[in-house]
């Protein structure tokens, strides 16, 4: 009805389809498949914001008056705060400390993509082409990989290096580096290249910790799924971003699963992505609290900081515990949330000229 009314009418824009589940147009009908959709499957935020900007691009009327606050105290009553403070953690940890300085390196030949492979695994690198590269530290195994450094290089005042934007290789070289030392801390690949705690790695496959209340506790780092129709197993696979805010640098850490059969066979994609979102259900935001502190504590050695780098000249530093902010209120989880009802009509406010006027429009 909504296609016909557009055709009809001559109004673009007039269906905005939301795409929430990775529904692919070949499962849908034909009518609909030439409508551009808005993907909310892979980020909701992402697929909101760009909603919001398409209804902004299309002038759509906003007839309600206050519409925020009205959304907003139907969600969130004032009898459901309490005058408390709460710690608010989040994925970030804050990265005290980077080398100053860049090498610049050239090997004797140029390097071929099996060797790159073998070098990325013990060395982190930002390769430039396949001779010239960029890196904190000497390469290991020089007997194999000879090399000279052709440059000492003070990045932090340099917006760009050999005409290379400065902050994507910094931000590149920290994320290859804590890479490196998760793999020599006994993480694996996996096929995709994503890092995962394997079986074997502790005993029982649990990780003992200290989590965000000082107490000592355990999680386990990959197990079984059993359902009617499949079963699978999962592995613990932390994925590390590197954030710069304000010349300040982070690393952030989400948490995610890498997934297998039960005899640890790989998956096709479409299974492996619906296995992920069942896990993910399961679990709740302690249950993502723990594991962030865990992969930390892990790979910390349980210190303040995780260090990584052989020498302090080439060493990176980050804080082990994540970054909290103080709340001045507190949700009251004790309260019967069944009370509460949708606004009553007579205290929704409408602008009666944005009503008129795109009535006349045909728009709503």
């Amino acid at each position: 009805m909504a296609i016909n009314i557009a055709k009809e009418r001559s109004i673009s824009d007039f269906l905005i389809p939301l795409n929430l589940d990775g529904r692919k147009p070949t499962e849908i009908g034909w009518m609909e498949t030439d409508l551009t959709y808005i993907s909310f499957h892979k980020s909701w935020s992402e697929g909101f914001n760009r909603l919001l900007k398409k209804l902004d691009s299309i002038n759509a009327p906003r007839p309600l008056i206050k519409g925020k606050i009205i959304a907003s105290k139907a969600y969130m009553k004032d009898y459901n705060l309490k005058n408390e403070n709460e710690i608010i953690y989040s994925n970030m940890f804050v990265i005290k400390r980077i080398p100053e300085n860049l090498l610049f390196l050239r090997f004797n030949r140029a390097l071929s993509k099996n060797e790159k492979d073998i070098l990325k695994k013990r060395w982190a690198f930002y390769a430039k082409d396949s001779q010239n590269f960029f890196a904190f530290s000497p390469p290991p195994s020089p007997e194999l990989f000879e090399y000279e450094i052709i440059d000492v290089i003070p990045w932090k005042d340099k917006e760009r290096i050999y005409n290379i934007k400065t902050l994507n290789i910094i931000k590149n070289l920290i994320m290859k580096s804590l890479t490196v030392y998760s793999l020599k801390k006994g993480l694996k690949y996996s096929e995709n290249s994503k890092l995962y705690f394997p079986s074997g790695l502790f005993q029982n496959d649990k990780i003992v910790f200290k989590n965000y209340m000082g107490k000592s506790t355990f999680i386990q780092v990959t197990g079984e799924r059993h359902a009617p129709t499949y079963s699978f197993r999962y592995y613990l696979s932390p994925q590390f971003k590197i954030k710069e805010i304000n010349n300040n640098f982070f690393l952030q850490i989400h948490i995610g699963f890498h997934i297998t059969s039960i005899d640890g066979t790989s998956l096709e994609k479409k299974k492996m992505t619906s296995r992920q979102k069942t896990l993910r259900k399961s679990l709740f935001n302690k249950d993502y609290l723990n594991r962030l502190i865990a992969i930390s504590f892990y790979l910390s050695n349980g210190e303040p900081t995780i260090s990584i780098g052989d020498k302090k000249e080439y060493e990176i530093t980050i804080k082990s515990y994540p970054l909290t902010f103080e709340s001045p209120y507190t949700i009251d989880e004790t309260h019967d949330y069944s009370e509460i009802n949708e606004f009553p009509d007579d205290e929704i406010e409408y602008d009666e000229h944005v009503l008129d006027e795109n009535s006349e429009r045909g728009d709503i």
